[in-house]
């Protein structure tokens, strides 16, 4: 069976359980069905039983869609697989809460109230299935060799010496449309996670990496100064092929040896700090920009 085949299995397998508890409901649930409740918790607007099915359908395609950016070498990667089944868990608990707030009201105006644990399942349950999806990559998707770090070593350059470049992604716009929906769908004050993880999206669709005689430069959406390491804090510098799981994920990331800007697996910049800890950030060009880094890093130390 091809990588494919197994990933759109797993699409598949999301749209069915997503969809099958309206399915088994269908008689029992009223047309148009509540699907959006006020700041009260109380239902203040409705959708036609089939459109249900068509957002869980849609949910679950953009899940596919987004999964698709984190292929490598043409193959779905474990990356690919938890993308697809975060909005897939989503799309399941979604498909549950509307259908149990629902199942047994005449009009959707005498569907149940919506609660705070509602939201807390549909987080919840996203990221068990994410979880799933990413085990199942793991064992269907063998990761490839990674090339090991190896520490440039390049001789002194002129301090004027500038190197800049920018790496926009498409996955973060993509990230707008499935937590938009979800805000549809939240009571009151709660719409505000849906701005906050838009606003964040937007940051994260582009970087721009700096190198100069001020040292390392990171900026998000091409224009807010994340991360500035002066050349003095650095120790030594490499081009690398990174790969997010060691970063536990995607965005701005921090671990206990380090901390890092990851939008993509591949070409990336790490350095590795004076006492120990390490900076990474995905970024075209690496080896060019690390060679400039490493060539300020030569005309202070000689």
């Amino acid at each position: 069976m091809s990588h494919w085949t197994r990933f759109s299995l797993w699409i598949a397998t999301l749209v069915l359980v997503a969809v099958s508890p309206i399915l088994v409901a269908w008689s029992d649930l009223p047309d148009p069905l509540a699907s959006h409740w006020g700041a009260s918790g109380m239902p203040d607007g409705s959708m036609p039983r089939w459109g249900l099915v068509v957002l869980l359908v849609a949910l679950a395609g953009l899940g596919a869609f987004i999964g698709v950016l984190f292929r490598s070498h043409g193959n779905p990667t474990p990356e690919s697989m938890a993308i697809a089944g975060l909005m897939g868990g989503i799309g399941i608990v979604l498909s549950l809460v509307i259908v149990g707030l629902n199942s047994g009201a005449a009009i959707w105006e005498d569907a149940g109230a919506f609660s705070w644990w509602h939201v807390l399942a549909l987080v919840v349950g996203g990221v068990i299935v994410a979880g799933v999806g990413f085990a199942l990559g793991r064992r269907w998707f063998p990761a490839n060799e990674k090339t090991p770090a190896v520490p440039i070593d390049a001789g002194p350059i002129d301090r004027d010496v500038v190197w800049e470049e920018t790496l926009s992604v498409r996955w973060a716009y993509g990230l707008l449309v499935p937590f938009a929906v979800v805000g549809l769908f939240l009571p009151g004050w709660l719409k505000l996670l849906s701005l906050v993880f838009a606003v964040l999206a937007v940051l994260f669709s582009k970087i721009r990496v700096r190198v100069s005689d001020r040292g390392l430069e990171v900026h998000l959406a091409a224009t807010i100064a994340v991360k500035r390491i002066p050349l003095e804090e650095i120790a030594s510098v490499s081009a690398i092929d990174l790969e997010p799981r060691e970063w536990a994920g995607w965005g701005y990331r921090v671990v206990p040896n380090g901390s890092a800007v990851v939008l993509r697996k591949g070409p990336a910049i790490e350095v590795i700090r004076v006492g120990g800890r390490k900076f990474a950030v995905t970024i075209d060009n690496s080896e060019v920009g690390a060679a400039v880094l490493a060539g300020h890093l030569a005309r202070v130390k000689a």
